[in-house]
């Protein structure tokens, strides 16, 4: 029988650690508890003082991500490095990322390479996807049909990023033939997963059409859309260019001149260049 979250609290404060790191669970993610990230912060504190691993590698995902406390990269790396040190696959997956991106750490892409290595041959799927990226960024036709292989097999477990970049391999050859209908199915399953990437590549694909992809501008529109939502500025701006050229949707200027003014305050280069087009064509009299 589980525990009441009385008895979890009352075991924390008498100092059991595995009842510490439950309640700072518990507070993290509102469960039976009001959501309190400072709370969660002060429990795994708590706990990480014995050197157990799992608190150790809760409090590093704190400082990373900044819940519960200011945002500390450096904090959180030597915190993933002394729980990887024990084994905890998690905490191997951040030390990775860290020298992938020179999060608290200097980046070193062979360092990243090998952590994310032991974790891919336990068949973690994240792990599988970001060490397909590292081997896709040798430019080579061996690591490139690992890196099909990996994202192909992370695809499969449901890792969202991977079935989009499974998708553009198949889209561009990238370690496999070309099959734009494989493609197109990989990158729909990410584009519904609310992959921004996945759902901007999609727009490209029927914006612009291929030898067997038709044109479809309501489609791009759709995709650009769903990826503008999120934030993505190429997305807005070729949702601009849909509504300045009345593409998959009615004509209107104003609303194109909105979003590429909103990709602009971003410096997004492309934007700038479109409102300067924008703003030729007014002052161009009509033939």
């Amino acid at each position: 029988m589980e525990d009441s979250i009385l008895e979890i609290i009352a075991k924390a404060y008498d100092g059991d650690v595995d009842a510490q790191i439950e309640l700072g669970d518990r507070y993290s993610d509102g469960d039976e508890l009001d959501l309190n990230l400072e709370e969660a912060f002060f429990w795994y504190s708590k706990a990480s003082k014995t050197n157990n691993p799992i608190a150790l590698s809760r409090l590093g995902y704190c400082y990373f991500y900044g819940e519960g406390v200011d945002n500390d990269n450096d904090q959180a790396f030597l915190l993933f490095q002394k729980s990887h040190e024990q084994g905890n696959d998690v905490s191997t997956y951040y030390v990775a990322l860290c020298y992938l991106e020179g999060y608290g750490v200097n980046k070193d892409l062979a360092k990243a390479e090998d952590f994310f290595s032991i974790l891919a041959e336990k068949k973690d799927e994240d792990a599988m996807y970001q060490l397909g990226r590292i081997y896709l960024s040798k430019e080579s036709d061996q690591y490139s049909r690992k890196a099909f292989r990996l994202f192909l097999e992370s695809a499969k477990e449901g890792q969202i990023s991977a079935m989009c970049e499974l998708g553009l391999c198949y889209l561009h050859g990238h370690g496999t033939d070309v099959d734009e209908k494989k493609a197109i199915e990989w990158l729909t399953k990410s584009a519904q997963e609310d992959c921004e990437s996945a759902q901007c590549e999609l727009g490209d694909c029927y914006y612009w059409g291929t030898e067997t992809i038709e044109i479809d501008y309501e489609k791009a529109f759709k995709w650009y859309q769903a990826s503008a939502l999120q934030g993505n500025n190429y997305a807005k701006c070729c949702l601009a260019d849909c509504y300045y050229f009345g593409e998959g949707v009615e004509e209107d200027d104003d609303k194109a001149i909105e979003l590429y003014n909103a990709c602009a305050n971003d410096n997004y280069a492309h934007a700038m260049y479109r409102l300067g087009i924008v703003e030729m064509e007014k002052e161009t009299p009509d033939m």
